[in-house]
């Protein structure tokens, strides 16, 4: 290579340092559709947010709504969400199980999750699997400064 060349390499190298990662964001953010990149909740989320009036206390809510009296299912699976708070260990405190005959006029056989801002944003089917359920509060409440 000639001299002229040899200069202009590192050049070039800091150039595409910092364009390379630009254009490929560019390219993600504009066509992301066409990439299948998979989320890492479990649940639905909704959006938009439904806004409560709940009185959380700064507090994070899991709201299990079943319509009616609450039958021998119904206690199992509101217990088996008490047994999923407390698998939360410390973070346990900062957590809520309520159950609810109707909830923000929101679809019945469901359990929704609540921030402490009392914004719904996740909901899960009655039947899920509370380890789901676990996973997302685990994850929320290890990046969240709030609650």
């Amino acid at each position: 290579m000639s001299g002229k060349k040899m200069r202009r390499l590192p050049l070039y190298a800091i150039v595409a340092v910092f364009a390379l990662p630009m254009m490929l964001a560019s390219i993600l953010f504009y066509y992301h559709d066409f990439f299948p990149l998979r989320s890492l909740n479990q649940g639905t989320l909704i959006v938009p947010l439904v806004k409560t009036e709940s009185d959380s206390r700064h507090r994070w809510q899991v709201v299990y709504v079943a319509e009616g009296t609450c039958d021998q299912q119904c206690l199992h699976e509101v217990h088996q969400l008490h047994q999923m708070v407390r698998l939360l260990g410390q973070e346990a405190g900062r957590v809520s199980v309520i159950r609810r005959d109707r909830f923000q006029n929101l679809t019945v056989e469901r359990i929704y999750l609540v921030d402490p801002q009392g914004n719904v944003f996740m909901y899960y089917p009655r039947t899920v699997d509370p380890m789901a359920i676990y996973k997302d509060l685990k994850r929320l409440l290890t990046v969240s400064q709030v609650g």
